[in-house]
This record gives C-alpha cells, structure tokens and sequence, in this order.
C-alpha cells in the first residue's frame, strides 16, 4: 500500500500490510485509515500520517466495503451478510447487524448521521443508523443498475430506480 500527497500524488511512504488490501477509508478529519484485508478476514486501523497499525478487528466473514461515519468517529464494514460498526479508538465490534445475503456498497452521511448499504443479491438499499448499525429502512431497487428515468429518487450524489414494494 502507498501513502500519498493528497495535494500532489508524491508516494510519501510504501507499507506492508496485509496479503489482499481490498477496499480503504479515510477519516479525513483524524487522518484515520480503515483498510480490509479479504485474505484474512480483518480490518487494520492505520494512522494516516506514520503508517502504523493502531488496531485490527478479524471479522466473520470477507469485509467487502468500509466506510467512516466522521461525526461519530466510527467505521462501518460490510462483510458475509451483515455490517459491523467498529469503534475507531480501540477498534472493537460495537454492533453487528444482518442486513442481506451480499452487501457490496457502503456510504455513510455525516450531516444525517445515516449509512446505506446496497445489496446485490436482495437488490435493496438498507437505511441503517451510523451510530448504531440498525436498520431503520428498507427500499427495493428496480432489479436493474442505477439509471434516470421518471420514477427515480435522488439521494447522496446518486440516483436510482425504487421500487414501492416492499
């Protein structure tokens, strides 16, 4: 993995860590990195500025998506069927919530204090609680990848079909 000049692109530091680095998340205010590792089950906890890991949580499962919720200072991470919501500090499992047999997509939204989850098996978008990891809604995707049309809703920068059936 590489650390880089978010200004410039310059390589400020090669790392070593972990067998398969799939998907990062950056904690712009704290400089917090959150990396999943899929060949080991685990998500490590980096500190932006030296590179060190400050902590690492093995999950149940392959962790497929991070993302950081600023507000609260947590990570959430969708891995098997569920996503967990780590604590940044420590890097413990606070809550761990099923939410659908593949959940491959994450986004948290700090001014709302909610994250959605896409699954692409269910095709549902889940609505969940950042804080807590609860779900507090559910919609059901068109069956089909996001597209404009008349019947779309906008939200967080994308836009996709809804389906009203629940």
């Amino acid at each position: 993995m590489l650390l880089l000049d978010s200004r410039d692109g310059t390589v400020l530091r090669r790392l070593t860590v972990g067998a398969d680095p799939y998907a990062l998340a950056v904690n712009p205010r704290t400089g917090l990195i959150a990396m999943a590792d899929q060949a080991e089950d685990i998500v490590r906890l980096l500190d932006g500025r030296s590179g060190t890991v400050r902590a690492w949580t093995r999950l149940g499962g392959i962790p497929w998506a991070l993302t950081v919720d600023g507000e609260s200072e947590r990570i959430l991470v969708a891995w098997g069927s569920a996503v967990s919501v780590l604590d940044t500090r420590a890097g413990r499992v606070r809550s761990t919530t099923a939410v659908g047999p593949m959940p491959r997509m994450l986004i948290a939204d700090g001014r709302t204090g909610r994250a959605f989850v896409v699954d692409q098996a269910d095709d549902t978008v889940r609505v969940l609680d950042a804080r807590t990891g609860q779900a507090v809604a559910i919609a059901k995707l068109g069956g089909q990848p996001p597209r404009r049309s008349r019947s779309t809703r906008r939200g967080a920068g994308c836009t996709w079909p809804i389906s009203t059936a629940t």
